[in-house]
């Protein structure tokens, strides 16, 4: 929301799927977020250094131009976060902030799971409904800037 992270349930990723590709279409053939997906496809899963490594992103200020491709990729429901990796210590224990592993929803939910029987619309109606329950007192306005 509003460029943040969220967590989306199993139940509803297909509607939050459907709708948010309709938003951000699917990459260009031959662009750079075309070739993450594609690298993420062959390799499965990669945590976000491995990845902005076999995309080539790997000069100085990469980092920044890379997320912000990695962003638009997770906007758009193309690219999520799989688990969180850990770093270790020299006595085997984890510890530290998490590494995202990231993959594309296709592998870690299933093609099916990513291309429900509705239109784009249909999803973004069956999510406000939703919203209307569970957040009874918002306005409108609530509800359209959650689904943007």
């Amino acid at each position: 929301f509003k460029d943040k992270a969220a967590f989306i349930s199993r139940e509803w990723w297909p509607d939050f799927c459907n709708y948010r590709r309709s938003l951000f279409p699917y990459p260009e053939a031959g662009s750079i977020e075309e070739t993450i997906l594609d690298v993420l496809r062959c390799e499965g899963s990669l945590i976000t250094r491995e990845l902005r490594a076999a995309c080539g992103f790997t000069g100085p200020k990469m980092r920044s131009r890379f997320d912000a491709y990695l962003t638009r990729l997770e906007m758009g429901g193309y690219i999520v976060t799989e688990d969180f990796i850990y770093p270790l210590d020299r006595h085997g224990r984890e510890y530290g902030w998490g590494w995202s592993l990231l993959t594309t929803p296709e592998r870690l939910f299933g093609r099916e799971a990513c291309h429900p029987d509705r239109s784009p619309q249909e999803s973004r109606e069956r999510m406000l409904t939703q919203f209307r329950k569970i957040l009874p007192h918002e306005s409108e306005k609530t509800y359209a800037a959650l689904l943007k």
